[in-house]
Parts: structure tokens; C-alpha cells; sequence
């Protein structure tokens, strides 16, 4: 599984946000950032939220 964020992010911090495992899976600094994916249970809602349809989720 890979989370993939483009350059259409904009560090809003959604991501984070939205996600029941934000505080263990994203970091936002430029970009946001996935790290610590054997936290994230594939929910989607990341995706799914993010305003500028920056993030693609690859299962």
C-alpha cells in the first residue's frame, strides 16, 4: 500500500485532521506526508476530504 500526495497539496492539514490515526500517520510541513502506514486502516476518508484531491491511496 502507498499513500501518494501531489504537488496540488497545500499543507491545510485535513488529512490529519479527518484520519482516526492522523496524529500517528501524517505530518504536514510543505507538504503533507504520510509516514507510519501500518497505522492506517485504509478508510479512505483522507482521500476522500481533501480539498485539493491531492492524495491517492494505492492498495
Amino acid at each position: 500500500m502507498k499513500i501518494i500526495v501531489n504537488d496540488k497539496c497545500n499543507s491545510c492539514g485535513v488529512c490529519r485532521l479527518v484520519c482516526p490515526k492522523g496524529g500517528k500517520i501524517w505530518k504536514i510541513n510543505k507538504k503533507a506526508k504520510a509516514t507510519n502506514l501500518e497505522y492506517c486502516h485504509l478508510c479512505m476518508i483522507c482521500a476522500t476530504r481533501c480539498p485539493t484531491q491531492a492524495i491517492k491511496i494505492i492498495r
